[in-house]
């Protein structure tokens, strides 16, 4: 049986799109066969966002290393906190996040290293090392880790590291990021990425060779999706959004004004736009001053389970497309196994766009619409008309996790 060591900060319980994709990394691995230890960090009382539903079906026999952080997680996340709700005070980078290179989990690494090689927490030397970012300090331990005991390495990637569109380094930072991303690089037999745009960066920023670069998308578990038929409300048109809205890489205003002059002008009354998830209060304070309380609602943060559960519950899902063609939204795959239909909001113009070549090749049922407010108004004002929709949806059996870590595992057992 190969032995697998996975070096991953977000790791179950903690909650969150990359938290998802590790736990399918787990849970996979194992049902193909794979031995599996995970190096991660402890969980305090006050760990933001945990989610014990992301514990579900990973097997008992999977042995988690949990060490500690380092004493400024420690120090924040020692006392129990409140429950999640929908509103985030928008904050400045604080120090941690200016000072600590390339991310806050960098005052993690000596501890993971001591357990690993002092206390010699890790059962068994592993085949294969798999690493996974964010944050990229979880690279950086993997990468010590493989090279103290010769063993091969796969580095996967949720967002680009140096090259993240929605966080650009500069300065000083830039030069010493670019610096440990190439010793990872270099070290590396295979780094999976989740787009062909990532690979393509790759390939131009770092001139990695083409066969050492694998795309491994996100994906989603039928599972999830219990309900096998989707609920329609009698009162109202039920649309919904999950996750962030961050504008530095997905802007929604377009949308909001849409809503509003459609609003006064005597439409969408029966219409209800639902947001799950941690928004900030500037959003929320932008929706009041524009009136539109009466059709939108904020929900606070669920877990992973009942966020999917709730998917089946509604009519449209709505998904704000990012504003570069490098990542697409790990939601787009949750949405497309919910067989749920689609309004996709697209921040591209001109420009090849994944998500949508996502959507039209997983069959679902979907619009595109264009970035601006008249087409968004024309779309919505063509579903407030619908009386009723029949749902034919089936959602690419391709897309599932299942078939992702399947090749994940090919790529794995290659390098045996």
């Amino acid at each position: 049986m190969p032995r697998v060591l996975i070096v991953a900060q977000a790791v179950p319980p903690n909650g969150g799109s990359h938290a998802t994709r590790i736990k399918y990394f787990i849970k996979e691995l194992a049902e193909l066969g794979w031995e599996i230890e995970v190096l991660t960090t402890k969980i305090y009382p006050g760990t933001p966002l945990i989610d014990n539903s992301l514990l579900d079906s990973i097997p008992i026999n999977v042995s988690f290393v949990r060490t500690f952080p380092g004493p400024l997680h420690f120090y924040a996340y020692r006392k129990k906190r409140s429950l999640p709700g929908a509103v985030k005070a928008k904050k400045k980078p604080g120090f941690k996040k200016k000072l600590l290179i390339p991310d806050t989990y960098i005052e993690w690494l000596p501890s993971a290293l001591f357990d690993v090689f002092i206390k010699k927490k890790i059962k068994k030397k592993p085949d294969i090392i798999l690493s996974s970012a964010v944050p990229y300090t979880s690279h950086l331990i993997a990468l010590i880790i493989s090279k103290k005991w010769k063993t091969p390495l796969v580095a996967d990637y949720g967002d680009p590291w140096v090259y993240d569109p929605g966080n650009l380094r500069k300065g000083i930072r830039y030069s010493i990021e670019r610096l440990l991303e190439s010793m990872v690089i270099a070290n590396s037999n295979i780094i999976s990425v989740t787009t062909d745009s990532t690979k393509d960066l790759y390939i131009d920023k770092y001139n990695v060779e083409p066969t050492k670069l694998k795309v491994i998308p996100m994906g989603y578990d039928p599972n999830d999706f219990p309900i096998s038929k989707h609920y329609k409300s009698n009162e109202s048109i039920r649309f919904l959004y999950t996750g962030r809205l961050e504008p530095e890489s997905r802007d929604a205003n377009l949308f909001f004004l849409a809503l509003k002059r459609l609003y006064e002008r005597g439409h969408l009354k029966y219409c209800l736009f639902e947001f799950i998830g941690m928004f900030n209060k500037d959003l929320l304070d932008m929706v009041e001053s524009m009136g539109l309380n009466d059709i939108i609602k904020f929900h606070p943060w669920m877990d992973h389970k009942a966020c999917m559960e709730y998917l089946c519950k509604v009519d449209y899902l709505m998904l704000f497309g990012n504003n570069n063609s490098i990542q697409v939204p790990g939601k787009t795959f949750n949405y497309i196994g919910s067989n749920t239909p689609i309004v996709y909001f697209t921040n591209l113009s001109g420009e090849r766009d994944p998500v949508d070549e996502i959507l039209n090749e997983s069959g679902t049922i979907y619009w595109k619409v264009e970035n601006n407010q008249s087409s968004i108004e024309e779309v919505l004002l063509e579903l407030e008309s619908r009386s009723s929709f029949e749902n034919s949806n089936k959602a690419n059996q391709l897309f599932t996790w299942e078939n992702r870590v399947k090749e994940l595992s090919e790529i794995m057992t290659s390098l045996l």
